[in-house]
């Protein structure tokens, strides 16, 4: 299992699509190695990780906000070849 803890784009380039290059990069070193990812992600962070494969797997609120982890599965556990 390899982990994130959290994955941050500065304000001055989010939505330019620097979070999406870094997952894709991320998730390809993954499948390479065949290990599961798992993050910790913000609740503006779910929607990010969930293109990618991502899935909930539980949701702890905090004083900050809610915090929610999240599981990507090797290509093999998802069915990809």
């Amino acid at each position: 299992m390899l982990g994130l803890t959290f994955v941050s784009v500065h304000p001055d380039y989010q939505k330019q699509g620097v979070g999406s290059m870094m997952m894709e990069h991320i998730c390809k070193e993954a499948d390479q190695l065949g290990g599961h990812l798992y993050v910790l992600a913000s609740p503006a962070g779910v929607r990010l990780y969930s293109k990618f494969d991502f899935e909930t797997v539980g949701q702890t609120n905090t004083e900050k906000g809610v915090t929610t982890s999240m599981l990507r599965k090797t290509n093999e556990s998802r069915g990809v070849l």
